[in-house]
């Protein structure tokens, strides 16, 4: 299979909110390639997050009012996907492949995931081993009514 020349942005402590926000920003604005990482350098609330994918539904991916009750913001991303609990031991990895990059391989969960794994990837520094911080209850995945919070968009062309 090819491999496509992406830029690669190497992210460091960066809220995922935030780094959503500049996802959809570079896959509005930008027709390159790119390859995103975000690791957090220690524990730290500001990295946690329950992510649902773009037509998730709250009431049907968590249990709404310990999601509430635990402050952990809920984040609707722009793409598609499963509901995602994050903190600062995740390690984000990004793809926006321009079009025609990848022509051999379809724009879904498994042959990307399936194109991605047998790429190799040559990190620059490791990163520091962390154990998972004990400063907030983990809010638990399943049922309830909530909204959560949209992802702002950078360029505005709306994601409803």
């Amino acid at each position: 299979m090819p491999r496509p020349r992406a830029l690669w942005l190497q992210l460091r402590n960066v809220p995922i909110l935030r780094m959503l926000q500049l996802e959809e920003a570079l896959f509005r604005t930008d027709r390159r390639s790119w390859f995103i990482t975000n690791e957090w350098d220690s524990a730290q609330p500001a990295a946690e997050a329950l992510v649902l994918g773009i037509s998730g539904r709250p009431e049907q991916m968590l249990h709404v009012e310990a999601a509430q009750r635990s402050g952990i913001p809920v984040i609707k991303r722009f793409t598609g996907g499963g509901t995602v609990v994050v903190d600062s031991d995740t390690l984000f990895a990004s793809f926006i492949v321009a079009e025609g990059a990848l022509p051999d391989v379809k724009p879904y969960p498994e042959p990307m995931l399936a194109w991605s794994g047998a790429q190799p990837l040559v990190r620059t520094a490791p990163s520091p081993h962390r154990s998972r911080s004990p400063h907030r209850p983990r809010a638990p995945l399943s049922t309830s009514s909530y909204t959560p919070h949209r992802a702002p968009c950078l360029h505005r062309r709306a994601v409803r």
